[in-house]
C-alpha cells in the first residue's frame, strides 16, 4: 500500500489508497475480530425494564474483564475524584453502548468499503473519519495483545512469539498516521 492521497475539492474531496490482498485480508480480518468482541460486549449487557419502557439503553456498570476491551472501553471517571467507582459504574452502564454501537459503525465502514480481494479504497471525508477511529481501535487491541510498549525495539527476536504480530502493529499505526497526515492537508 502506499500512502492516502487527498482528491477532488470541496464536495468531491475524496480519500483514496489501493490495498494489496494480504493487507486487505488482515485488516478486514482483525476489523471482524474487533467487532466480535464489542458485539460480545453489547450482547452481555443486562436486561433493564426500564430501558424497555424508556428505549433508553444500559450496559454493564463494570469494566471488561479483558484487557482488550478494557482499553477500548477504558473507565468513564478519573480513579482521582471523589466516588470515581461509582461515578464511573453510573457513566458507563448509560454510555458505554453508544460507544459500542459508534465504534461497530466505524467497523462496519471499513468493512464496507474496504474491497475483499484489495483494490481502491475511496472515502467520502465522514468515511474517514471512521476508518480513523476503528483502525485506532484494531491497533490499540493489538497493541495490547501484544504487550507493546515505548521501548520496545522495532522488531523482536525470532523466538518471541509476538515477533510475526508486531510489523502488522506497525502498519497499522503507519496506515493511521498516513491517513491523518492526508486528512490535514
Amino acid at each position: 500500500m502506499k500512502a492516502w492521497k487527498r482528491q477532488g475539492r470541496g464536495d468531491r474531496v475524496r480519500y483514496v489508497a489501493v490495498l494489496e490482498r494480504p493487507e486487505a485480508s488482515v485488516l478486514r480480518g482483525l476489523m471482524g475480530q474487533v467487532e466480535q468482541m464489542l458485539t460480545g460486549r453489547n450482547e452481555a449487557a443486562p436486561e433493564d425494564e426500564l430501558a424497555a419502557i424508556t428505549g433508553i439503553r444500559t450496559g454493564p456498570s463494570t469494566p471488561p474483564d479483558d484487557p482488550v476491551l478494557a482499553r477500548l472501553l477504558p473507565d468513564f471517571a478519573s480513579s482521582g475524584e471523589e466516588d470515581a467507582g461509582e461515578l464511573s459504574a453510573a457513566m458507563r452502564s448509560v454510555n458505554e453502548p453508544e460507544l459500542i454501537e459508534a465504534k461497530l459503525d466505524a467497523i462496519a465502514t471499513v468493512l464496507a468499503t474496504c474491497p475483499a480481494g484489495g483494490g481502491r479504497v475511496e472515502l467520502a471525508p465522514a468515511q474517514a473519519e471512521e476508518w480513523l477511529a476503528a483502525v485506532n481501535d484494531v491497533r490499540l487491541a493489538l497493541g495490547v495483545a501484544l504487550e507493546v510498549t515505548e521501548d520496545m525495539p522495532e522488531q523482536l527476536p525470532a523466538d518471541d512469539p509476538r515477533a510475526d504480530h508486531l510489523p502488522v502493529y506497525h502498519w497499522l499505526t503507519w496506515l493511521q498516521d498516513s491517513l491523518v497526515a492526508t486528512l490535514m492537508q
